[in-house]
């Protein structure tokens, strides 16, 4: 399906907008004239369809050689996703809209962490916006061009939440989540050596920002001063998952997935399963004596129905939106609680016990010295207690 859209301008001559939609792929350009996006049109509709052709044959020659690698590339993309974030069979699902034919969006940021599908763990934030603007491409459709495609359609596409565009770090969660999707599906399928092409090919070389924010002492003082006003369990909670980063240097969905069972050796060491790490690798954290006071702390607000440790705070993407309000509401601005890691890194560099430094970084999860160097950020007076 192809339309081309006059696009009225106040002070400059009208363009011509060229979209085609086919397969669950969308190409968009704009044209000075009218006669240009015709040709345009012309053009790319007939190789979007041949290729189209091209795959389908393709899919249907290996149906007869291999039926289940062909139903597994033919299906929808978006299905994939929507059965990789589904509740558990024992959670009720939400039923289709009546004003639709569409697949529901299948997840409730409400609904308890517990109770969600483990394996979605920290793509969830993003499930909803990406089944937004994927469409209805198959899985043998999303190929390079598709996924250059989506890239550069999210980086002129505003989101809701914050009123910009989205970032490269978003998409790349986008990707990640597609893969993450397909490849559960490929295993449920028993299928091996599957072929994607989630990748960041098309991303520009520098195209991580190096962001080298930590927490100023005072801006310390004034969170910790906010948190603490809050007496609840629920306020208690945030108080000490704010300490407990700082301790750990552990990732945000590490710490909200956090479960009682994973604290061993008589609370020294905490074992994050590989489940819930960003790298799909357990992780041993050594705990301090400052960190073990705070889980001596949350163990007396546990609960007897949830094996979550901070199991009031709920989702890892509420907890994200909640933590840049609660710093916002003490006085802080621009913090994240991702830059609670380079904070905690950059403070286990330095530590009066002088861990080694291979040891941090297995504690926190980096294998090259590259990555670890981009966590640490010491300050002058740090330098100097470092040689002195």
């Amino acid at each position: 399906m192809a339309c081309i859209t006059e696009r009225k301008r106040a002070k400059s001559p009208n363009k011509w907008e060229a979209v085609i939609r086919m397969a669950g792929r969308e190409v968009r350009k704009i044209f000075d004239d009218k006669a240009s996006a015709e040709r345009f049109v012309l053009q790319t509709e007939s190789d979007m369809r041949k290729q189209h052709t091209s795959e389908k044959a393709k899919l249907e020659k290996l149906r007869k050689k291999e039926p289940g690698y062909a139903d597994f590339y033919g299906r929808k993309l978006r299905d994939v996703i929507i059965e990789f974030g589904a509740p558990p069979q024992d959670e009720p699902q939400i039923p289709p809209s009546p004003k639709t034919t569409s697949q529901p969006k299948i997840l409730n940021k409400k609904k308890s962490v517990s109770k969600v599908g483990r394996d979605i763990g920290r793509h969830r934030g993003v499930l909803n916006t990406v089944l937004d603007h994927i469409g209805q491409v198959t899985i043998a459709d999303a190929k390079g061009s598709w996924v250059g495609d989506y890239v550069e359609r999210m980086r002129k596409t505003k989101s809701k939440t914050t009123g910009r565009v989205y970032s490269y770090g978003s998409i790349s969660n986008h990707l990640a989540l597609m893969t993450a999707a397909c490849k559960r599906a490929a295993d449920k399928a028993d299928i091996d050596d599957v072929k994607l092409h989630f990748t960041r090919k098309s991303f520009p070389k520098n195209w991580i920002g190096k962001r080298e924010r930590r927490v100023e002492e005072w801006e310390g003082e004034l969170i910790l001063d906010h948190l603490r006003k809050d007496e609840t369990v629920r306020g208690q909670h945030w108080l000490l998952l704010y300490q407990l980063a700082l301790e750990t240097a552990a990732r945000l969905q590490e710490l909200v997935l956090a479960e009682w069972g994973e604290i061993k050796q008589s609370g020294a060491v905490w074992v994050i399963p590989k489940e819930h790490t960003k790298t799909r690798t357990m992780r041993n954290v050594s705990l301090t004596p400052e960190a073990r006071s705070i889980i001596g702390r949350l163990k007396a607000l546990a609960s007897p129905t949830s094996p979550l440790i901070f199991h009031s705070l709920g989702t890892v993407a509420s907890v994200s939106q909640g933590f840049k309000y609660r710093v916002k509401k003490a006085g802080v601005t621009d913090l994240h609680f991702h830059d609670l890691r380079h904070e905690a890194i950059s403070r286990l560099v330095v530590h009066p016990s002088k861990p080694p430094l291979q040891a941090i970084m297995s504690m926190v999860g980096h294998k090259s010295y590259e990555m670890i160097s981009h966590y640490t950020h010491l300050r002058e007076a740090e330098f100097s207690r470092l040689f002195g």
